[in-house]
């Protein structure tokens, strides 16, 4: 809901997904998209797109029929190791106008972008408004630090714990106040996840989308490059 309210005022929110391999940013891209179109006033379409549909960004972009979209680029790790610099020129530009779909009509877009490292993406293409992080790996602390600064390490620190806790016994548990916590069961069907809004950072946990609805129509034509009615 926090996001959707930026969504409302922004023509173009850009979020970003970081973790390791396996730990649930497909799976988490997927249930923000379903949230979003449910949840919105505003009718989206979604489409999930790899890193060469980032790459040729202007040939995507002609892919699309103006509408409101969701778009998820799962995996662009490591863009600018297999692309040459006037790519990633190239779809910093089309970043800027992605708003202007072919008829010349303005949308709301909402770019969802997934990779393995916080810093693995050109500067201006990590740039967001929301950052998920479905792990923190031991080579990230000091990422970590820059990004959210010192005074939430802790709660960096702590959900490392957690995940470690996740990954091993296949239950992890949230502290709720002094006495209360409530344990959930790791990927049966939840994972553990920092949320950081560029203000506070705060833990969280998601479902998969099939969990919250098992059959979603929208959702089920995300690949699909069909011409989008809403």
């Amino acid at each position: 809901r926090e996001m959707l309210r930026t969504i409302q005022t922004l023509d173009l929110v850009n979020v970003n997904l970081i973790g390791n391999l396996s730990t649930g940013k497909t799976t988490l891209s997927l249930t923000l998209a379903h949230l979003i179109h449910k949840l919105s006033v505003i009718p989206f379409a979604i489409r999930l797109l790899n890193k060469n549909d980032l790459l040729n960004f202007e040939k995507t972009l002609e892919s699309l029929d103006p509408a409101n979209y969701v778009l998820i680029f799962d995996d662009v790790s490591f863009l600018s190791a297999t692309a040459s610099k006037k790519q990633i020129d190239n779809v910093k530009q089309q970043l800027t106008e992605i708003r202007h779909l072919k008829g010349g009509q303005d949308v709301k877009i909402v770019n969802i972008k997934n990779s393995h490292y916080t810093l693995a993406q050109d500067k201006f293409i990590r740039q967001n408004d929301y950052s998920f992080f479905t792990s923190v790996g031991s080579s990230e602390t000091d990422n970590m630090e820059k990004i959210v600064g010192t005074k939430y390490m802790g709660k960096v620190h702590e959900f490392r714990r957690i995940f470690k806790q996740a990954t091993d016994t296949k239950k992890f548990t949230y502290q709720l106040g002094r006495k209360g916590q409530f344990t959930y069961n790791y990927r049966n069907p939840f994972i553990p996840v920092l949320f950081w809004n560029n203000d506070s950072l705060r833990p969280i946990v998601s479902p998969p989308r099939t969990w919250i609805d098992p059959v979603c129509s929208i959702c089920s034509n995300y690949g699909s490059k069909d011409k989008f009615e809403s």
